[in-house]
């Protein structure tokens, strides 16, 4: 081997591990602007948050903006071959739809601004998992950085209490008063956050360190516990078991059953105790609280208005917190007077964008995400990778029967849902590095 040769590889070397830090700290900084934004510890008592209007933090737009488009050029310039997963007619029929419903809505302006932003998580989500060079890396990345989220959220608990914990003071819902949610805005984003780090952790004790793995899931439960995030406590043993039960069923009818029963059978159970007697009475004899803490009245003004636009919908991201829904002549006591959104992901985008474009999404989030897990069984992709993604995935569509996650523009818990739906389609079609 020649000296000219020698000094090339270790140029190519150098270059190559240079590379491989760029996309780590491309991967890092999504995940941390994607979970805990620009601005933690977001101050509830501010009554600016109060006011009448579109609240989005312009300093958040811009870093997601920035960060997707520094994504779109690196995967450009490097292996831009591994981005044709992403070519799929579902994909580009949802985006049309989308501008559609622009055109249609009753805020144009607002939807499309609302819209970009959308655009810029999903391709910080597409892209996520694609940049580390390694499997170890990606374990290694991802460990490091929900334990750094961990430890903020502890540190806030602990050190700042009024900008960590649910306050009486807040201008929101004051009866929260005393819940944990750490760097988050509320303690129903902090409590499915906490359940994705339960995920993680396990994933982190089946690939790389049991003794660090075993502390992720402690730690989150802990901090789980304290959000008393009700809905994500609940199923958190409900994905398990359910995850559990698809790993190791050979047929994908039963596999489908399986997870597209749960989904029915919970919104049927929510959503539907609005339009049968029989689970309404069911709901009152096995609950405590059959209102699901108020969201009836939400659901059933969402239901009465997506009558009134069935087809096109209000506009994507233009109907609550518009004049539109603050102005309504509402029931003394009611809940609507205060949500943000239908508290249900499928009635919100049925609100939003008609129920055409629910169809579409549906096929996006529910069939698409399915049979790139089917695919992956199949192909005997890597099992531990496999089910985190799954776990991830059938949480937050189990969770859209209590939240509004889908194309909820910067969620934590959409973004690393869309991760886990991108994670799956990669695995299926993808080797590992």
């Amino acid at each position: 081997m020649t000296m000219q040769t020698t000094r090339s590889l270790r140029v190519d070397a150098s270059s190559a591990e240079a590379l491989a830090t760029v996309r780590s700290i491309l991967f890092v900084a999504t995940l941390a602007l994607s979970w805990i934004t620009v601005k933690p510890f977001v101050n509830l008592a501010d009554p600016s948050l109060a006011t009448l209007g579109d609240n989005s933090d312009v300093l958040n737009q811009f870093a997601y903006v920035l960060l997707a488009g520094t994504m779109v050029i690196f995967f450009l310039m490097h292996e831009p071959s591994r981005l044709r997963p992403l070519v799929r007619p579902a994909y580009f029929a949802m985006m049309a739809w989308f501008a559609v419903t622009i055109a249609t809505s009753t805020l144009p302006a607002l939807s499309a601004r609302r819209l970009i932003f959308c655009f810029t998580v999903i391709v910080l989500a597409a892209a996520l998992t694609l940049l580390p060079t390694t499997y170890r890396r990606f374990c290694d990345l991802l460990a490091a950085t929900v334990v750094v989220i961990l430890l903020l959220c502890f540190g806030g608990v602990v050190l700042i209490p009024e900008l960590s914990i649910h306050q009486a003071s807040d201008v929101a819902e004051p009866v929260l008063a005393g819940n944990w949610r750490g760097v988050f805005g509320h303690k129903n984003i902090a409590g499915p956050m906490m359940v994705v780090f339960i995920f993680v952790g396990m994933f982190i004790a089946r690939t790389r360190n049991i003794a660090l793995g075993c502390l992720i899931v402690a730690a989150a439960a802990i901090f789980l516990y304290f959000s008393q995030a009700k809905a994500a406590i609940g199923l958190l043993p409900v994905v398990l078991a359910l995850s559990w039960i698809t790993r190791r069923l050979r047929s994908g009818l039963f596999s489908a059953l399986v997870i597209f029963g749960a989904v029915f059978v919970l919104n049927l159970l929510t959503v539907g105790s609005l339009e049968f007697e029989a689970v309404r009475a069911f709901n009152k004899a096995v609950m405590s609280d059959p209102s699901f803490t108020g969201r009836t009245d939400i659901w059933q003004f969402a239901i009465d208005n997506i009558r009134a636009r069935p087809l096109f919908g209000h506009g994507f991201g233009a109907f609550w917190e518009t004049p539109f829904t603050y102005f309504q002549p509402i029931v003394e006591g009611s809940e609507v007077a205060f949500a943000s959104h239908s508290h249900n992901g499928f009635l919100d985008l049925a609100l939003t964008i008609g129920i055409p474009g629910l169809a579409l999404a549906l096929i996006w989030t529910l069939v698409l995400p399915f049979r790139d897990f089917q695919r992956c069984k199949e192909s005997g992709a890597d099992p531990a990778l496999t089910t985190l993604f799954l776990r991830i995935w059938m949480f937050g569509v189990l969770a859209c029967g209590f939240e509004s996650l889908l194309f909820d523009r910067g969620n934590p818990t959409w973004f690393t849902m869309l991760a886990a739906m991108f994670g799956l389609r990669y695995l299926s079609v993808l080797r590992l590095g």
